[in-house]
């Protein structure tokens, strides 16, 4: 028995031994402890067994008793084995619990499973985080059994079908599909079942007319004998790969066909130079076959260059194969034909910068390269006509803003010809009257699309104005072209014929008419600017451009205005050789070769038919890049009608001093023949005064005297103004500030008044004598026109006006007049008072206004009854 103990004591199971406890009716109310082993210590609760007396399992083990009572009952009584496992607090250990009937009591045997339980607690992790794997995989995975029935579906085939776990476990697949998108799967899980191996399957479905690629990875599944029991399915949605691997193959099937199509010759090389692609431009036009290149070193084929530059091939693919880029200009020979590439060696690089391949292209430029330098001569040739063209050409932008201009526009607009774009043209200094009205013209044309054109007439300058829309593919204005020109001196000498006589109608519509012809060949000019040519063609101006050798090369439609030769008999042949200008051959070829040293202009006269042409060439040298001379321009301006204008004008100047000379006649004649009666009327009226005269005939001899003085004085004021109207002027620079100092210090002492005078007045030029006339008869004016007011006062002051002129004002505060008379004043003998009011004649504001007239100056009044006049008067400042 004690060997037996010994035995127990040293077995790692805990054994303990409870004898049955029976009431007198032989029922089993409890369990007796009668023994237990060392490895059973821990869960008896006593010190020793010896102290085990009366120990029973519901008095010393309650919970034991509470749990598992009935079950060990059940043991003793029916002879039957009970299991359990139980965690014991204390140890912190799990235990296997035996519980079998021995003799009439219960045997118990605790068997350590701690490790078992750990394992089995790890595993359940992993199942817990498999699952979870699974049912978040984006992947499709299912289990299938032979009979293609699901043993495990995950949650991205449940989402996708729509169905829960239980409504496909243990059902089969073709229950879900139609058999035709199955085909292909069913049939590589029978080979997986077959073959016992794995297989990769690709299939595709359509679904909304979309074709979805699928991937699906089928791995088969043993049992211990070593039969496959099932099959793992992971399906991927491989859509957007497979779109992309058709887009790449379209992609390269493009990049074939563009890379063989190019225009230009393409190689593709390694890093290290060797030939890898030729497209098939390189191919014809070098007379190789691909086979022949293949493989070989780019420096190696006899191609593309003359000479055999291996060396410098070879450095510059060194440098190239380092990331550097080379592009240069080369002249080659492919199949005896001359070629000019523009040859570059670029480096392509993989998404991490490491160079891959190298793309070596040419592209044959020679002919580019010749229309560059024709395109250079004829933009060089429509730059100089475009500078040197009498007419003001400019450009805006659909925003008002100044976009080209040329020299003649810059000058015209105060602008700087190098820094002119983007300027609005809203801050461009010129007339306000003449911005106002481009500006008004300027919409016009962008709302009509249609061109407008209106003259300008400040300041005695006449500028005629055209303006054209410039339109985009789509028919939107884009851009306005302005083209001007200056027609004062046209419309000066219009002026003068018709101020020196009246009755020169004809000359007059002729003029008219001559200006007409001009608008409207200015129209056609401008609705054909749009190409440059056209608007040369159609220039006013005779438009001619020769070689350095003085021979045609271009001429425009105008010439023909001035030779009965067509134009397409000019071009390639000498000046000489042509004889135009008729009988000018040689002043016109003295003018081209002084233009060779730089802009030359000069008149020339020659003949068509009959007439006498007088003509302004300009002539102006063109360089080509290097500097060397290319062409010489020549714009011929026709002055014919100038130049009887001018003649006429030379007639009229002639009668004019004729008049002139009656005029000085009849003056003489008024100062000396009327004189005489006058002066007699006097002293006979005055020997009469000591007769014995009557009241009635004393007032008629008072009223002879008082009308032959006024008679007289009504002479003098006449003549003065005859003489001021001949008078020369001899202009100075004038203090004008004095001048109106001296005049109202004066008047001062001869009556009472106030005066004030501004500081600072700038200096005029103007005749000194008449404009003391004029500064004297206006102060004498206003003091005589202010002195019945109370507090009399003059003011003398300038202010500038918007073009810049001097103005200068001469204000009282005396009675005023309506404004209506304001230029009823200023004519001879005409007053607005009795001689009794205000004494006078009526000539000294007509002689103020006639020396103003005579420095082109200005003059003006503004009134009101009883608030005093304000005359102002400008004189331009012209030396």
């Amino acid at each position: 028995m004690n060997i037996h103990k010994e035995v127990l004591d040293h077995v790692e199971a805990g054994v303990e031994y409870f004898t049955a406890v029976r009431d007198a009716d032989n029922q089993l109310v409890d369990f007796k402890l009668e023994y237990y082993n060392r490895a059973a210590v821990p869960f008896v609760p006593i010190a020793n067994i010896s102290d085990a007396e009366g120990t029973t399992l519901k008095t010393k083990f309650p919970p034991v008793a509470v749990a598992y009572f009935d079950n060990y009952v059940q043991v003793v009584e029916e002879d039957i084995i009970f299991e359990s496992e139980e965690f014991h607090d204390k140890s912190k250990q799990w235990y296997h619990v035996v519980a079998k009937k021995l003799g009439d009591g219960l045997l118990l045997s605790f068997t350590d499973v701690t490790g078992r339980k750990d394992i089995e607690q790890e595993l359940n992790n992993s199942n817990s985080e498999l699952q979870t794997l699974l049912n978040h995989n984006p992947a499709f995975i299912v289990r299938l059994d032979e009979h293609l029935r699901y043993l495990y579906v995950n949650k991205a085939v449940l989402d996708r079908i729509g169905l829960r776990y239980s409504q496909m476990h243990q059902q089969n697949i073709k229950k879900f599909y139609p058999i035709s998108e199955i085909d292909a799967f069913v049939e590589g899980v029978a080979d997986v079942f077959k073959e016992k191996a794995q297989q990769v399957r690709f299939t595709s479905i359509t679904r909304d007319n979309q074709v979805i690629y699928y991937q699906t990875l089928m791995l088969p599944e043993f049992d211990d004998d070593g039969r496959v029991v099932s099959v793992l399915n992971i399906t991927r949605d491989i859509t957007d790969l497979k779109n992309a691997e058709i887009n790449l193959k379209q992609t390269k099937e493009k990049f074939e066909m563009i890379f063989n199509n190019a225009f230009q010759f393409m190689v593709l090389l390694n890093k290290e130079g060797k030939i890898l692609e030729v497209n098939q431009t390189a191919l014809a036009a070098s007379g190789y076959n691909s086979d022949d290149l293949f493989g070989k070193f780019f420096w190696e084929p006899k191609w593309w260059f003359y000479r055999r530059d291996d060396e410098f091939l070879k450095q510059v693919l060194h440098k190239v194969s380092r990331g550097e880029f080379y592009r240069d200009e080369i002249e080659i020979k492919v199949l005896g034909r001359h070629m000019i590439l523009d040859f570059s060696l670029k480096p392509v690089t993989d998404k991490e910068g490491n160079i891959q391949y190298i793309i070596a292209e040419g592209r044959d430029i020679k002919e580019l390269i010749d229309t560059r330098k024709q395109l250079h001569e004829t933009s060089n040739f429509l730059q100089t006509l475009v500078a040197h063209i009498p007419d003001g050409i400019a450009r805006l932008n659909s925003n008002d803003e100044v976009i080209y201009l040329n020299k003649n526009c810059a000058e015209r607009w105060h602008l700087d010809p190098d820094k002119y774009h983007g300027i609005s043209f809203y801050d461009i200094q010129i007339p306000e009257q003449k911005k106002a009205l481009f500006e008004q013209n300027l919409r016009k044309v962008k709302e009509s699309k249609r061109t407008e054109s209106f003259m300008t007439a400040i300041d005695g300058n006449y500028t005629y104005v055209a303006l054209s829309p410039e339109f985009n593919a789509e028919g939107e204005v884009v851009s306005v072209l302005s083209v001007s020109r200056d027609i004062t001196e046209l419309r000066q000498n219009q002026n003068a014929l018709e101020k020196i006589n009246k009755e020169l109608t004809h000359t007059n519509e002729m003029l008219i008419k001559a200006q007409n012809d001009q608008q409207k060949l200015f129209d056609q000019l401008i609705a054909s600017e749009k190409q440059t040519r056209t608007l040369v063609q159609h220039s006013p101006n005779v438009i001619i451009r020769l070689s350095p050798d003085l021979k045609y090369k271009f001429v425009n439609d105008s010439l023909t205005q001035y030779t009965d030769l067509s134009i397409l008999t000019f071009e390639g042949v000498d000046i000489l050789a042509m004889s135009w200008p008729k009988g000018a051959v040689n002043d016109f070829e003295e003018l081209l070769l002084a233009a060779k040293q730089g802009d030359k202009q000069r008149v020339i006269e020659f003949q068509v038919g009959e007439r006498v042409i007088h003509g302004m060439f300009n002539a102006v040298p063109e360089y080509d890049i290097k500097g060397k001379l290319e062409s010489i321009l020549v714009i011929m301006t026709d002055l014919t009608e100038q130049k009887e204008f001018e003649n006429q004008l030379i007639l009229q100047k002639e009668k004019l001093e004729e008049v002139n000379a009656d005029l000085e006649a009849f003056t003489y004649t008024v100062s000396h023949d009327l004189r005489t009666p006058i002066r007699g009327i006097l002293g006979h009226s005055e020997k009469l005064k000591g007769e014995n005269l009557n009241e009635d005939m004393e007032r008629s001899l008072a009223a002879v005297q008082k009308n032959a003085k006024k008679m007289e004085v009504l002479i003098d004021e006449l003549l003065a103004f005859s003489r001021i109207g001949r008078s020369e002027i001899y202009k100075a620079s004038i203090d004008i500030k004095d001048v109106f100092n001296e005049s109202l210090s004066e008047l001062s002492h001869q009556h009472e008044f106030n005066y004030e005078i501004a500081s600072n007045m700038p200096i005029i030029r103007a005749d000194k004598h008449m404009l003391k006339q004029v500064v004297i008869n206006l102060c004498d004016n206003a003091v005589k026109y202010s002195k019945k007011v109370e507090s009399p006062k003059i003011k003398v002051s300038y202010f500038t006006d918007d073009h810049g002129h001097i103005v200068y004002c001469i204000e009282d505060n005396g009675i005023g007049f309506e404004q209506k008379y304001g230029d009823k004043i200023f004519e001879v003998f005409h007053r607005l008072h009795t001689e009794t009011e205000y004494p006078g004649v009526g000539v000294g504001l007509a002689i103020v206004k006639q020396i103003i007239n005579k420095h082109n100056g200005e003059i003006w009044a503004k009134s009101e009854p009883g608030n005093g006049t304000t005359v102002f008067f400008k004189i331009p400042d012209k030396k």
